[in-house]
């Protein structure tokens, strides 16, 4: 990222000597910074390849992506330090939420949920807690709440892993992954390994 600093610089520098009229420089600037804003957000966005997503996550100084980084690695310990420097409070919850699924504590999910905002994230956890506790009509309530069709693919392939049926569930990840992108395409990848 530096070495497109330092291009900008060089090239404003030399188009100042040359006397180029403004436009060419505002132009200049920006394709710098949809370059830049390229480089930042195409991997968790639209990459689809898992190796490319999780060298970037590893790569990033950013503490939600580090902790993105090891908490699909499996490495715990690390993510767990990694959320503690999360500054974001949005970003921390979330992270939270990740974490506290993982390690199946739902009564700490149930806390952080009147935190965040009404969205599909929030509609999504509710549901899972109440397929959980066993709370039918709650889950169908949460389940018709979420817009994102990808989450109500994932809450359904849940509930075909709980009746037993993982061929199923398998089938349904594996024809969602092929549209899926970025860190919902990584997300997917990882909770198809712990079901397999």
């Amino acid at each position: 990222m530096l070495w497109l600093y330092v291009a900008l610089f060089i090239t404003a520098l030399i188009m100042g000597m040359l006397n180029v009229s403004q436009w060419v420089l505002i132009a200049t600037l920006i394709g710098f910074t949809a370059l830049s804003l390229w480089q930042s957000f195409y991997p968790i966005l639209f990459e689809k390849d898992e190796k490319k997503i999780m060298k970037f996550l590893g790569k990033s100084k950013q503490a939600h992506y580090q902790f993105l980084y090891h908490f699909f690695n499996d490495d715990m310990p690390k993510a767990e330090a990694s959320l503690q420097r999360i500054r974001s409070k949005r970003m921390q919850n979330a992270s939270n939420l990740l974490l506290f699924t993982k390690k199946k504590q739902y009564t700490e999910v149930k806390a952080l949920l009147p935190q965040m905002k009404d969205d599909d994230v929030k509609s999504y956890y509710s549901a899972v807690i109440a397929y959980e506790e066993q709370d039918n009509s709650g889950y169908e309530e949460y389940k018709g709440k979420i817009q994102d069709q990808d989450y109500v693919t994932w809450l359904e392939v849940e509930e075909k892993v709980q009746q037993g049926r993982k061929a199923e569930a398998l089938a349904m990840l594996d024809e969602q992954l092929l549209k899926l992108k970025g860190l919902k395409r990584l997300s997917a990848v990882h909770y198809r390994k712990e079901i397999a």
